[in-house]
């Protein structure tokens, strides 16, 4: 429609020159709702979300000038994961919730828990003999100018950035109601705070879970769809 903001192709047919309509300029569209975005997390949490929003920052500059540079230059995308994932921890960690001991344990079992899931995907990876090569955008890259990129690596790689966003959650949810039972209550017992932190860590994992399968379905809705087609 006029007024349309929309990217457009050039071509030529001959001696004729062509246009078409590539796609449309979303970047409006994106920048509002990244206003919204930030003003939210600024106005729940105040300092603490003005910080998490620095901690973003940090992360996706991390992804932008470390970990993808590095990789299309040769480095293994395993090893140069691995040590994104340990920056990323440490800045975004204390960005959030302060220089404190809630913070420093949750960075120290963040870290011992990605070591673990390094271990444990690099394991299964190479029992299910998965290739890397199974998403389009890998097919992509491996016809492409990548096509000596470790793919392999590249999949333990993008499990250690996931794994991440997880544990973040995790540990330091995990220490706050541990950190929160103990001054609610100074008597406990380390026993008995050790109990009722995991009883409540279990109902945290179950509800991670779900939300976890829910999160990948909805992005892989399309391939899913595929495969019941196929099957038919």
């Amino acid at each position: 429609r006029a007024g349309d903001r929309v990217f457009v192709n050039e071509g030529t047919v001959g001696t004729t020159t062509i246009y078409g309509i590539a796609d449309y300029d979303r970047l409006p569209g994106l920048v509002y709702i990244g206003m919204i975005f930030v003003f939210a997390a600024i106005a729940v949490s105040r300092f603490k979300g003005f910080s998490s929003l620095l901690g973003l920052v940090f992360s996706i500059t991390i992804l932008g000038t470390f970990v993808i540079p590095s990789i299309a230059s040769g480095s293994n995308p395993m090893a140069v994961s691995l040590i994104a994932t340990f920056a990323i921890a440490v800045i975004s960690i204390y960005l959030a919730h302060g220089f404190n001991k809630l913070a420093s344990l949750a960075l120290v079992s963040t870290l011992i828990t990605l070591l673990a899931a390094a271990g444990i995907s690099a394991l299964f990876v190479s029992l299910t003999r998965l290739s890397g090569l199974g998403s389009e955008e890998s097919m992509y890259l491996q016809w492409g100018a990548f096509s000596n990129l470790d793919f392999q690596g590249l999949l333990l790689g993008s499990i250690m950035i996931g794994a991440l966003g997880i544990l973040d959650d995790v540990t330091v949810s995990q220490v706050a109601v541990v950190q929160e039972l103990r001054h609610a209550n100074p008597t406990l017992s380390s026993r008995e705070l050790f109990r009722r932190g995991l009883k409540v860590g279990r109902e945290h994992i179950a509800s991670l879970v779900n939300t976890l399968a829910l999160a990948y379905a909805g992005a892989a809705l399309p391939s899913l769809l595929l495969f019941t087609q196929s099957t038919e």
